[in-house]
C-alpha cells in the first residue's frame, strides 16, 4: 500500500480540464477579516462531517495489471488547529462542518447536504441526537443507524449497537485512541505547545511556534499579514511551496493555489455553501 495526497478536486481535475478560477477581482479587493490565532489542541471528530483541504490517498493493487486509488479513511483523533481546521492522525486536513455551522456543542441537530448539480433535493442527511448518529438517503425508506457515543468520565466510547468501535481516553497530558485495551495511537504532551504522536512503529512531533504550526509529512500552517492570511505549506528536499492560501472577508472564506484555482465558502443563516472555481459544488444546511 502506498499513501499519497491530493487537493480534493481543488487542483488536479480542474487544472487539467479548465481555465476557470476564483474571481481575482473579489480576492484583490477583499475587506479582510482577521483570523483567530492558531492553536494545537488534541480533539476528536467522530461524525465525518468535513470539507477536505488535504486528503491523503492510498493505492491498492487489485491484480498484476490493475491499481486503484482510494481516499485514506478519516481518523477520529487529531488536532484542533483553530478557525474550524482539523488535522487528523491520518494526515487529512479539513474544515469541521459542525464548527462552521456553530453546532459543535449542541445535543440534537440535523444537517443536509445538497449537491450543486441538484439543489432542490438533499442527497444525504446527518442527524445527531442523544449521541446517536444516523444517516438518511432520499432513496432509502428509513434512517440508517451509524453509531452512538458513551461518555464515561474522561473516556469517550464509540459503539455500533453493542460492539465497541473504538475508545478515546483523555488523561491529562496523554490522549489515547484504543480498541478495548489495545492502544493504537497516543498523543502525549512533549513540551510547551508541543505534542508527540505514537502509533505502531512511528513517532511524530507537532509544534506551535508563534504563528506557525509544524505538522507531519512536511506540512506547516502559517498565520501572516497581520492575521489576514493563512498559508498551508509543504516542505521537502527541493524546498518549500505554498499549497493553499486562505483569506477571509465577513462570511466569505477563500482558499486558492498560486494560479487562483480553489474554493470559496459562504457561511450564514445555518448554511455553508461551497463554490469551486466559481461554480456551486455543495451546500450544507442545518434543518433542525
Amino acid at each position: 500500500m502506498r499513501k499519497s495526497f491530493y487537493l480534493p478536486a481543488l487542483l488536479i481535475l480542474i487544472l487539467m480540464n479548465s481555465c476557470t478560477t476564483l474571481s481575482l477581482t473579489e480576492i484583490r479587493n477583499l475587506k479582510h477579516t482577521e483570523f483567530e490565532p492558531l492553536r494545537l489542541d488534541p480533539a476528536i471528530e467522530t461524525n465525518n462531517l468535513r470539507i477536505d483541504l488535504l486528503r491523503q490517498t492510498e493505492e491498492e493493487r487489485v491484480n498484476d495489471s490493475t491499481v486503484t486509488t482510494e481516499d485514506t479513511p478519516y481518523h477520529p483523533l487529531g488536532f484542533d488547529l483553530g478557525n474550524g481546521l482539523f488535522y487528523d492522525l491520518n494526515d487529512n486536513l479539513s474544515f469541521r462542518i459542525d464548527e462552521l455551522l456553530g453546532i459543535t456543542n449542541e445535543d440534537c441537530w440535523s444537517v443536509e447536504r445538497l449537491d450543486g448539480r441538484r439543489q432542490r433535493r438533499a442527497d444525504c442527511v446527518w442527524t445527531l441526537c442523544g449521541d446517536t448518529l444516523t444517516l438518511n438517503y432520499p432513496s432509502g425508506r428509513r434512517e440508517r443507524y451509524i453509531h452512538h457515543g458513551v461518555h464515561d468520565g474522561a473516556t469517550t466510547l464509540v459503539k455500533s449497537r453493542n460492539r465497541l468501535l473504538y475508545a478515546v481516553d483523555f488523561n491529562g497530558g496523554q490522549t489515547v485512541y484504543r480498541y478495548r485495551t489495545r492502544k493504537l495511537d497516543v498523543i502525549e504532551k512533549a513540551g510547551e505547545n508541543e505534542y508527540s504522536v505514537r502509533g505502531g512503529f512511528r513517532r511524530e512531533y507537532f509544534r506551535l511556534q508563534g504563528n506557525r504550526l509544524l505538522l507531519n509529512r512536511g506540512y506547516s500552517i502559517e498565520l501572516s499579514d497581520r492575521n489576514q492570511k493563512i498559508r498551508i505549506i509543504q516542505s521537502g528536499w527541493l524546498g518549500s511551496r505554498v499549497m493553499l492560501t486562505m483569506e477571509k472577508s465577513g462570511n466569505f472564506l477563500y482558499l486558492y493555489d498560486r494560479n487562483y484555482h480553489g474554493q470559496k465558502l459562504e457561511s450564514g443563516d445555518g448554511c455553508v455553501t461551497v463554490f469551486r472555481d466559481g461554480r456551486l459544488q455543495t451546500r450544507w444546511r442545518r434543518i433542525r
